[in-house]
């Protein structure tokens, strides 16, 4: 290598240097990991087993990516936003608000359940479709439970005492949002993260890669998607460092 990190990256304490980032890639002899720069930006503001989950998530997605299985990249891509998120969100002592994150959860599962019936019932033959038909009733009446107790739970301080709840990185992002909207740096960069919509738009590609086609025909990620992708988490990633600098600053 030519010189030192220390000398090549000089990452502001208010903002990620990206100028200096990229030159620094072309200073190291092998900087052939697309998320090199992203590794940087985040050594210093991520615990270190938690920086150690995040290595190993993009090596993953490395070893997916070299070998053309793109469809598993882009669920690589969903788990290392979904853990650089929550890991950022502990260290900064956010709340983040289970409460909303085990709602949307119920909801989601009473969702899918009722698409389940609905399917069930479109498909069953005429002496089923009575009973089916029943299912989907009930289905239907426990969603729109879920759906009118949504508005009591999400305003109300309690917490559910399991800590297992999906992770919601729009929900978590918002909590963040609320818990430094005092802070004008710190809200400036985190609306920067939510007004470009990176987070809906990554999430998206995890979401083609979970789910098979509606058309019967195999649904495969290519690599012009991965790369699509990619182009939309690294400036995602780094734009948390931002926030990270950010909230290290005193105002």
């Amino acid at each position: 290598m030519t010189q030192s990190m220390s000398d090549s990256v000089r990452v502001s304490k208010v903002d990620v240097d990206l100028a200096a980032l990229e030159s620094a890639l072309h200073d190291f002899e092998h900087p052939s990991d697309i998320f090199f720069d992203v590794l940087i930006s985040l050594k210093s503001v991520l615990a270190p087993d938690k920086f150690e989950v995040l290595e190993q998530e993009l090596a993953a997605f490395s070893e997916e990516y070299r070998h053309e299985h793109y469809t598993a990249c882009g669920l690589r891509i969903g788990r290392t936003l979904e853990h650089v998120v929550y890991a950022l969100a502990c260290a900064w002592g956010v709340n983040v608000n289970r409460t909303t994150l085990r709602v949307l959860s119920n909801l989601d599962q009473s969702y899918s359940q009722l698409s389940e019936a609905v399917i069930a019932y479109a498909t069953t033959d005429e002496l089923q479709k009575g009973k089916r038909k029943q299912t989907v009733q009930e289905r239907l009446v426990d969603f729109q439970k879920n759906f009118i107790q949504l508005n009591f739970d999400i305003h109300s301080d309690l917490r559910p005492e399991s800590s297992d709840v999906a992770v919601n990185v729009e929900s978590i992002i918002r909590d963040v949002r609320k818990q430094y909207s005092r802070r004008g740096k710190v809200l400036k960069a985190v609306e920067t993260i939510i007004e470009t919509q990176l987070l809906r738009r990554i999430l998206n590609v995890r979401n083609n890669a979970a789910h098979a086609g509606t058309n019967g025909l195999r649904r495969e990620l290519t690599k012009d998607e991965i790369d699509a992708a990619v182009e939309l988490l690294r400036p995602a990633l780094l734009q948390f460092g931002n926030v990270a600098f950010a909230i290290a600053q005193k105002e």
